[in-house]
């Protein structure tokens, strides 16, 4: 959706909006979750979930949260080739580029930004030593690379020839090849039970 049509939408779904409603939309921008939304939007607890999905097959109400999580994504710069930067950044990342020359971690401000990227949380600390020496040590904590090299490579469909070699047997046969194995394997089932 353009941003001028955006616009003109999110003005018209709002005209139809009850005050309730239009928290409901807020509140479930928060976090999807249709039930809790419509607990903080001020409706009953009991019947919130009944309510929370109700709410989200109204048509107007359904394209207020679209035009405005579509408002967002393009406020964000989200998009897909900027979710698989990142997840390539994540996946193909050197931990050498965090070291200097003599294997000195480097200082934060000195990664750059593909390094930075990969980083999901650190702990700068001091520590003295037993003569009396201040020690800084440094915990950082990677991203996991496995998991995006798995997602990317699910993305790009790399895992597809080990998909086919899983079906077995079955991956070559014609529909009625099927019917016809499956229908013996009732008949099949059938006399076990009279056993």
């Amino acid at each position: 959706m353009a941003c001028a049509s955006s616009g003109r939408v999110f003005f018209i779904a709002m005209r139809k909006l009850t005050r309730k409603q239009r928290l409901f939309v807020e509140e479930y921008l928060v976090d999807f979750n249709a039930t809790q939304a419509a607990i903080r939007s001020g409706y009953a607890k009991p019947s919130a979930g009944q309510i929370g999905h109700a709410l989200l097959r109204k048509t107007h109400i359904a394209t207020l949260i679209e035009s405005k999580m579509q408002d967002r994504t393009e406020k964000l710069d989200i998009s897909q080739d900027r979710i698989l930067l990142e997840m390539a950044r994540i996946a193909l990342f050197d931990p050498r580029t965090m070291f200097d020359i003599d294997g000195n971690l480097k200082d934060i401000s000195d990664l750059s930004s593909n390094t930075a990227a990969v980083i999901s949380s650190f702990d700068v600390s001091s520590m003295e030593t037993e003569e009396g020496q201040t020690v800084t040590v440094s915990k950082i904590r990677l991203c996991d690379k496995t998991k995006n090299l798995g997602e990317l490579g699910k993305h790009l469909g790399l895992f597809k020839e080990d998909n086919d070699q899983r079906r077995g047997e079955y991956s070559s046969l014609s529909d009625e090849e099927l019917d016809a194995k499956l229908a013996n394997a009732r008949k099949k089932a059938k006399a076990e039970q009279k056993k």
